[in-house]
């Protein structure tokens, strides 16, 4: 079975055939609607906050592992 059609019989007599879904749309077809709608503004490289500003770097050994 690759793919193929099956005929489905009863007592010799063809009743249905079931055949595959067509292939379904790839992602980029729906992501065509968002080219050129984004602007960069700033560095896209740095991090979003400086480490001062994350509270799990500040907090030595308070984190457990089970």
């Amino acid at each position: 079975m690759n793919g193929e059609p099956i005929l489905v019989t009863l007592k010799g007599e063809p009743v249905a055939m079931v055949v595959p879904p067509p292939p379904r749309e790839t992602s980029s077809v729906w992501m065509k609607e968002f080219r050129n709608s984004g602007k960069i503004v700033g560095d896209i490289i740095a991090p979003a906050a400086d480490e001062s500003e994350w509270e799990v770097l500040g907090r030595q050994g308070s984190i457990r592992l089970p």
